[in-house]
């Protein structure tokens, strides 16, 4: 980890621990799971080390409560009558990875997330089952992962952004026919949205408005979406300072996201 993401980290909490996990680690706990029927995401992120150091904490600190901030952690296990546990499945994985399936165009990662959605379903539900609370961010989620509404410790906290700081400015003017899109390009999912935006519909929008133009905003944008500002009417930022300015020029903002669940922070 950066020690500039451990300085920012350390101004929230009055003590830090990190427990370092290596990709490589976590790939061979994922090829292990392929022979058990948990999700392999459970297997990837396994970590004896993260195990002790949780109850190392625990030993020496008068916690009144653990948050497990990930779907992927539920595999740290502690006694229910030891700390009372609260689970955060963020988005519903079942409902993240049956659109994975639904839209992914590579045979391989289909064939992955199609497995890995047979064994999410239900999964989520009775992961959720053994902490005291379980935080989800809307119905919808609920309903991905506990359709007959069985479980009776959910609460919702929805995402928020400060809308007054991203409101426009007062004369701002806004360049028509501009289009916009945000988002982290390095992730699959958004330069998934990014192609499939630009494969399927601007070509729409371009028969009736072909001076329409077409910004991507985000930073580390693969190959795939750099090469589509080889037409002049498309723009490619990568890492900008401020997204705000681009948000306030377009005319238009457009979220084609298809293989990510969750409330897209975006659109608000």
């Amino acid at each position: 980890m950066p020690e500039s993401v451990k300085s920012e980290l350390s101004r929230y909490c009055r003590r830090l621990e990190i427990v370092e996990h290596p990709k490589w680690r976590g790939a061979i706990g994922a090829a292990r799971g392929l022979v058990f029927h948990e999700p392999l995401q459970m297997w990837f992120f396994r970590s004896n080390a993260l195990m002790a150091k949780v109850r190392q904490i625990l030993s020496e600190e008068d916690i009144d409560c653990c948050l497990w901030i990930s779907f992927a952690l539920g595999t740290v296990s502690l006694k229910r009558e030891l700390i009372p546990r609260v689970i955060a499945i963020q988005p519903a994985q079942a409902l993240h990875f049956r659109r994975r399936y639904e839209f992914s165009r590579n045979p391989i990662l289909r064939t992955l997330y199609g497995m890995e959605y047979g064994r999410l379903t239900e999964y989520e539900a009775d992961l959720a089952r053994k902490f005291d609370s379980c935080l989800l961010i809307s119905e919808k989620d609920r309903d991905a992962i506990d359709p007959k509404h069985t479980l009776n410790n959910i609460f919702y906290n929805p995402h928020e952004t400060d809308v007054r700081s991203f409101a426009a400015p007062s004369g701002n003017v806004r360049e028509r026919g501009s289009l916009v899109f945000s988002g982290a390009m390095y992730m699959d999912t958004d330069s998934d949205a990014a192609l499939y935006f630009h494969r399927e519909i601007l070509p729409l929008i371009w028969e009736v408005r072909p001076d329409t133009r077409f910004t991507i905003v985000g930073k580390r944008p693969p190959q795939t979406i750099r090469m589509l500002a080889n037409d002049p009417r498309i723009t490619v930022t990568g890492i900008v300072e401020d997204v705000r300015p681009y948000l306030w020029k377009a005319s238009v903002g457009v979220n084609p996201i298809r293989m990510a669940a969750r409330l897209q922070n975006r659109l608000l």
